[in-house]
């Protein structure tokens, strides 16, 4: 600090023979994450909010989320712009008093994309994936993704917009309630102009077990399931997660896609035997790939975390750090710069709560539960976003509310030093005034 405030008396010498008066202002920060007040987003009459995403840009966070009515599901908004949050904005259209599911969202440049599944077309066993864009005045119409031969069940969407390119994943199911029904990942890509034909990114390969019982979504199969996709997008290129089963064993995988090629699919959970990997989610910042999943190894699952720098990737770092055979399941991942936030729900108490853990680009910290648990309430599915000054988390509790929580990353540090100059007798006399601001995220 010295040694801060000695080059700013020299920068300041050497501009008194022109000045009069000058002020030189400096600012620094100091990594000191503190976390933000507990707030409940969703309406507090609101007794079937559940499955929150959100999304971040600049100092603005974007929420979204299913909620039940009594009758249907529809998808809520809210934004808040560093000062306030806004009044909740239904986004989802209600042609049929259908219900709408799995809401996905990502925001560039002050845009919202958002995707979610619907049962629209009032079918047994049929639904489809629905697109809606809002370019900072008006919210578009809703727009059918999904291709399907009438009574293919498509779920669990995923977004990602890059350079104002659109990029979609999901689970499209082929008679999903019989054996040889078939679940594979779909991926769609908008390049700002048109929207090109769908494709399956797994490959579809013949399961050898025997024991095999129909099983909606992610059951026993004659063919390999895919399921459970995650994507992240950064300068052109895309990178997708998902799961595969084959036999008794679940694992994770990867690929990436610049929306016209794609590199070779590959295995990164490790296991010895026929254990289980589930969950996957993926960030990408500065072209360096996070993921994580759980990973059931007897009959503890734990969080597991892998990196890729552009050419190796790193081990498994289990994140969890549990001390028995507990329950981590459904965690979720953000990155900016070197900085990583992990949130999971997290069974170590008894019931459901969430727990996060923060790598700071050379060390992680402890394992912290970022929920208040009063009454033994569940909390579970959480999401997570990242701007310059914080990671900021949602999630439901107990299917009937949606809380947000904030930790901050940047504690600014300002210092304003104020230069007088007097002249008395030929003897130049410099007053310096030293004033220190703090601001907090």
């Amino acid at each position: 600090m010295c040694n801060y405030l000695k080059r700013s008396y020299l920068s300041a010498f050497l501009l008194i023979s022109t000045l009069g008066t000058i002020t030189l202002a400096y600012f620094t920060y100091i990594e000191n994450p503190v976390w933000g007040q507990l707030r409940r987003i969703s309406s507090d009459t609101t007794m079937g909010a559940q499955y929150p995403t959100i999304s971040a840009e600049d100092n603005t966070i974007y929420c979204a989320w299913e909620e039940f009515n009594g009758e249907n599901s529809d998808i809520y908004l809210r934004t808040f712009n560093s000062k306030s949050w806004s009044p909740s904005q239904q986004i989802s259209g209600d042609y049929r008093n259908e219900s709408q599911h799995r809401v996905s969202i990502d925001v560039e440049n002050g845009e919202i994309y958002g995707v979610w599944a619907s049962d629209r077309d009032m079918v047994f066993g049929d639904i489809d994936i629905y697109y809606r864009h809002f370019d900072g005045t008006v919210w578009g119409a809703e727009t059918l993704i999904s291709e399907d031969n009438y009574t293919e069940w498509q779920g669990y969407p995923v977004i990602s917009v890059d350079n104002r390119c659109i990029h979609l994943a999901w689970v499209r199911a082929e008679n999903p309630w019989e054996v040889k029904g078939d679940e594979d990942v779909q991926y769609k890509y908008f390049d700002g102009v048109f929207w090109y034909p769908e494709q399956a990114i797994g490959t579809d390969t013949t399961n050898s077990f025997t024991n095999k019982s129909p099983n909606p979504v992610f059951g026993y199969r004659d063919k390999v399931p895919q399921g459970w996709p995650a994507i992240a997008g950064e300068n052109g290129k895309i990178h997708i997660v998902w799961v595969e089963r084959y036999e008794n064993d679940t694992d994770i995988f990867y690929t990436q896609t610049n929306g016209v090629s794609w590199l070779p699919k590959i295995e990164l959970s490790k296991d010895k035997e026929h254990e289980m990997q589930l969950d996957p989610a993926i960030a990408v910042s500065k072209g360096k790939v996070h993921v994580v999943w759980a990973d059931k190894k007897g009959n503890d699952y734990d969080i597991v975390y892998r990196s890729y720098n552009g050419v190796t990737w790193g081990n498994e770092i289990e994140i969890s750090r549990d001390t028995a055979a507990e329950l981590q399941q459904r965690p979720a991942i953000a990155a900016i710069g070197n900085k990583v936030f992990v949130v999971w729900e997290d069974y170590r108490e008894g019931d459901a709560d969430i727990y996060g853990r923060y790598f700071d680009g050379k060390f992680w910290h402890f394992v912290q539960k970022l929920n208040i648990d009063a009454e033994m309430k569940s909390q579970t599915h959480p999401a997570v976003a990242a701007t310059i000054e914080a990671f900021h988390v949602v999630w439901m509790e107990d299917s009937s509310g949606i809380y947000y929580k904030s930790f901050g990353l940047l504690r600014w540090e300002a210092f304003r030093v104020g230069f007088s100059i007097i002249a008395t007798w030929g003897t130049v006399c410099v007053i310096i005034i030293y004033v220190r601001e703090k601001k907090y995220p």
